[in-house]
C-alpha cells in the first residue's frame, strides 16, 4: 500500500511537467579577466610559484590590509588602485600603529609593527612530504615584507625566538644577499631565509628540512605535476590575496594507507578519496567578480557517479532580459541505473541491507508499472535533462523540452488516464493555452480508499482544494505557469531574447551545471561601493585619523555598471565537480 501511495504522489508531482500532452548582459561587466602579472609583485602569493611536487596541502591567509584595502580584481578594484585612495589607506595604517602599538606588551611591539605596516603579502603555508614511504610532512611558511631591512629582520627573529623558544641559539649566516638562520626546535631542524631586496621571507621546518630544500623552494619554479591545481588557483585568484587552500587527498590517502584497516578502506571506497586528485576551497576574485567555492579535481568515480551529468542543453526565448533564471538537470536513464547499481557497496555483514534497498527500488518500479503501464525510468527517456525556472517581463514560468515526442504523447495519455482527467484549451490574447484543474489531495485520498464507493464529506472537502495548471507548447518545449496571462505575454512579447545570450554573460558553466541560479540586481555595484566608503570612514575613525571622501570618485565617475550579478552553481564535468557562489 505504501508503495502505491508513493507512486500516486510522484505521478501528481510529475503532472506539472508532463501535462503538455497534445538588456544586454555586458552591462554587468566591471573588469576584464586579469592575470597574476597584473598585480604588484610585492603583494603576491610568491611561494605558490615555487611549490614542489611533494606538496600535499597549501593554505594562503591574507593579512588584514590585504583583505580590506588591496586590489584583488573584485568590484572595488578600480577604487583600490586609485593613488589618492592608497595614500589615505597608508594614513589609516600609520594612525593605527601610532595609537594602538603602545597598548601591547613591549616585547611584542616589534612583531606587531612588522605585521601591521611592513608585511605586504599573505602568509602562505605549505605541507611538503619529502619522505616517499610515509606521511611525514615538512611545513614551509612564506610571506613578503616591504621597507624592512636585514638588520630589522635579524632583531625580529631573535626576539621571537627568545620569547617563544627560550634557550635556542640560532646559527646566523649570510648567503649572497640573504640572511640565513638555522636552529633545532623539539628535535626538528628549522631554516629561515630572508632577502632584504625583495622582502621575501621563507621558513622550512620538519624532518626533511635542509639548506638544499630551502633553496629549492626559494629558486625552483613550481613542479609541472601541480599544474592542474595551480592553474585553477591562478585563474580563480590571480592576485593571490584571498583566503583559500587546496589539498591532495589521493596522495595523502596513499601515504597514510598503512594506518587504515582494510574493512575501513572498503567503506571509504564510495568517497573515491584515492581518486580525488585535489580539493580547492576558499574565496577568489577576478573580472569584477568575487566567489566562495569548493572544487574537486577528480574523474567521474565514487560519489560522483550518483550525480546527474548534464549532456545536452536547449535554448528558449524569454520576454525581455530575464530577471533571474534557475536551471536544474535530471539524470539520464543510464546515469540513474548506474546510481542504483553503485549506491550501496556491501561490506561484510551488510548484504541484507543491500537486498532490502534493491527490493524497495523494485517495489517502487513495480508500483509505477502497475498504475501507469511503464517504468519510471521511461520518463527520463522522454525529456531533455534540463528544465528552467525563469522570471522575466512576462512573469515567472517554467520550461521543459521534449526529447522523444512520440514517447511523450504516450506517457502523457497514460498519466491522464490514471488521473481520470483530460486537458482543455482556450485562447487568450490570440495564444492557445492548455489547462487542467483537479485536486491532488482528492486523487490521493481516492487511491487509498478505492473500496469505498460512496462520496464522503472528506472527499467533497478535498475536492475543493484544487491545483490549476496552464501550459503551452512550441518547438517541442513545454512552457508552464500558474496563470494563463503569463504565457500569453511570453508568447506575444515585443522584446524576445534568447536565453543562451543572457546565460553567456553570467560567467557560469550552465552547460555542465546540475543546479544553477543567476540573477541581476539593480544598483548592486553602486551600493557595494558606497557601503565600502562608509566602512573605510569608520575604520579611519577607529584608527584615530580622518579620511577625505571628497577626494574619491563617485560611482558614475568610476563607470560602475547599473546592475550586479548574484549566482549559485553546482556543476559536474569530466574534470571534476564544484559548488560556487558568485557576486
Amino acid at each position: 500500500m505504501y508503495i502505491r501511495t508513493a507512486v500516486i504522489i510522484t505521478v501528481l508531482a510529475l503532472t506539472t511537467f508532463l501535462s503538455g500532452c497534445r538588456e544586454d548582459s555586458q552591462e554587468t561587466k566591471l573588469l576584464p579577466t586579469l592575470e597574476s602579472s597584473d598585480f604588484a609583485v610585492e603583494k603576491s602569493s610568491w611561494l605558490r610559484d615555487h611549490l614542489p611536487a611533494e606538496t600535499v596541502v597549501y593554505i594562503s591567509v591574507p593579512n588584514l590590509w590585504n583583505y580590506l584595502f588591496d586590489p584583488k580584481g573584485d568590484s572595488l578594484h578600480q577604487l583600490q588602485t586609485n593613488p589618492i585612495f592608497q595614500k589615505q589607506i597608508t594614513a589609516i595604517k600609520q594612525a593605527a600603529e601610532d595609537n594602538y602599538l603602545d597598548l601591547v606588551p613591549a616585547n611584542s611591539q616589534l612583531l606587531l609593527k612588522a605585521l601591521l605596516n611592513k608585511q605586504t603579502g599573505p602568509i602562505e603555508i605549505a605541507a611538503v612530504n619529502y619522505v616517499a614511504g610515509g606521511l611525514m610532512p615538512n611545513v614551509a611558511i612564506g610571506t613578503q615584507f616591504s621597507d624592512f631591512s636585514a638588520a630589522q629582520m635579524i632583531e625580529l627573529v631573535n626576539q621571537v625566538l627568545t620569547d617563544y623558544a627560550p634557550g635556542i641559539s640560532p646559527e646566523l649566516s649570510r648567503q649572497d644577499d640573504m640572511q640565513l638562520w638555522r636552529f633545532d626546535f623539539q628535535n626538528m631542524p628549522n631554516w629561515i631565509q630572508y632577502q632584504e631586496k625583495t622582502g621575501q621571507f621563507l621558513m622550512l621546518s620538519g624532518p626533511g628540512a635542509s639548506n638544499e630544500k630551502l633553496n629549492q623552494l626559494w629558486n625552483k619554479p613550481a613542479d609541472p605535476a601541480l599544474n592542474d591545481v595551480l592553474d585553477l588557483d591562478k585563474r580563480l585568484d590571480p592576485s593571490g590575496l584571498n583566503l583559500r587552500m587546496w589539498m591532495a587527498p589521493a596522495t595523502l590517502y596513499q601515504l597514510g594507507a598503512g594506518f587504515v584497516p582494510p574493512e575501513q578502506r572498503q567503506k571509504l571506497e564510495p568517497l573515491a578519496i584515492d581518486k580525488t586528485q585535489y580539493i580547492w576551497l576558499g574565496t577568489s576574485s577576478n573580472a569584477g567578480k568575487s566567489s566562495l567555492a569548493i572544487h574537486y579535481l577528480m574523474p567521474e568515480a565514487g560519489w560522483r557517479m550518483f550525480l546527474p551529468r548534464s549532456e545536452h542543453s536547449f535554448d528558449i526565448t524569454t520576454a525581455g532580459v530575464p530577471k533571474s533564471v534557475m536551471q536544474m538537470a535530471l539524470p539520464t536513464r543510464q546515469q540513474w541505473q548506474t546510481t542504483i547499481n553503485e549506491l550501496i557497496i556491501p561490506a561484510q555483514g551488510e548484504e541484507t541491507l543491500q537486498k532490502k534497498a534493491q527490493e524497495t527500488f523494485q517495489g517502487i518500479n513495480d508500483g509505477f508499472k502497475e498504475i501507469l503501464g511503464f517504468e519510471p525510468l521511461t520518463l527520463l527517456d522522454a525529456y531533455e535533462q534540463q528544465f528552467y525556472l525563469v522570471n522575466d517581463d512576462a512573469g515567472r514560468w517554467m520550461a521543459l523540452k521534449i526529447k522523444d515526442p512520440a514517447l511523450h504523447n504516450t506517457l502523457s495519455q497514460q498519466i491522464l488516464d490514471a488521473l481520470d482527467e483530460q486537458p482543455q484549451q482556450n485562447k487568450l490574447a490570440g495564444v492557445t493555452i492548455h489547462h487542467m484543474h483537479f485536486s491532488s489531495l482528492e486523487k490521493l485520498y481516492l487511491s487509498v480508499n478505492q473500496s469505498n464507493n460512496s462520496t464522503t464529506d472528506i472527499e467533497r472537502y478535498l475536492g475543493l482544494l484544487k491545483e490549476h495548471h496552464y501550459w503551452m507548447q512550441k518547438d517541442n518545449v513545454i512552457y508552464m505557469a500558474k496563470v494563463p496571462q503569463i504565457l500569453a505575454e511570453l508568447a506575444n512579447t515585443d522584446e524576445p531574447t534568447q536565453l543562451s545570450q543572457w546565460l553567456a554573460g553570467q560567467d557560469l558553466d550552465w552547460h555542465n551545471s546540475i543546479l544553477a541560479y543567476g540573477t541581476e540586481i539593480d544598483d548592486m555595484p553602486r551600493d557595494i561601493y558606497y557601503f565600502y566608503l562608509t566602512l573605510v570612514q569608520t575604520l579611519a575613525d577607529l584608527a584615530g585619523t580622518d579620511v577625505d571622501l571628497f577626494t574619491l570618485p563617485t560611482a558614475k565617475e568610476l563607470e560602475l555598471p547599473p546592475k550586479g550579478r548574484l549566482s549559485l552553481s553546482g556543476h559536474s564535468d569530466c574534470q571534476g565537480f564544484s559548488v560556487e557562489i558568485d557576486y
